[in-house]
């Protein structure tokens, strides 16, 4: 069955877990989410229709440029969650 997705949203997904594997960052559910709601909202959006195994193919045909932009995305939203955790027990 095909779908609407956001291409954004999955390359965004892929590009925090790889971060999280990589850094000490705090990877709470509240943190984890507060990053990936900070990118979302800064990127473009790339709304494609497909079926769910076609979504991964589609990924990897993303612009270099595209994965600039989600990388200084995702360094600016990680810092500004390190700065400003809001996970519980803060």
């Amino acid at each position: 069955m095909k779908q609407i997705k956001n291409l954004t949203e999955e390359i965004v997904k892929q590009c925090v877990d790889n971060h999280f594997k990589k850094t000490d960052d705090c990877s709470c559910d509240d943190c984890r989410m507060g990053i990936m709601v900070i990118m979302l909202n800064e990127l473009e959006q790339n709304y494609v229709v497909c079926g769910i195994d076609e979504v991964y193919a589609k990924v990897n045909t993303v612009s270099y440029q595209s994965n600039v932009d989600v990388l200084i995305a995702l360094t600016k939203a990680a810092k500004k969650v390190r700065e400003n955790p809001r996970h519980a027990g803060i």
